[in-house]
């Protein structure tokens, strides 16, 4: 357990070994919540990974019509292949 300060513009200082441990590096971000006198704080994860899942397809399709899609809008943004 750390103690920390609050400073008198509202900053606080996380000790660097908390940081470490948190995965917390400069400029990182971190999510607040406060629930019956507590403070919660969690890094915000900015790794492309914690997105997996999020969407979800209405159906799976072939690389071979990806492929097709892809050209088609080419044609049809570009006029040409």
């Amino acid at each position: 357990m750390c103690i920390a300060t609050i400073t008198a513009d509202g900053q606080l200082t996380i000790p660097s070994e908390m940081r470490r441990q948190l995965g917390i590096s400069r400029g990182g971000q971190v999510h607040l919540e406060c629930q019956a006198g507590t403070l919660r704080l969690t890094p915000v994860i900015d790794d492309i990974r914690a997105a997996f899942g999020l969407l979800k397809a209405k159906k799976s399709v072939s690389l071979e019509e990806m492929e097709i899609a892809i050209e088609q809008a080419v044609v049809e943004y570009y006029g040409q292949p």
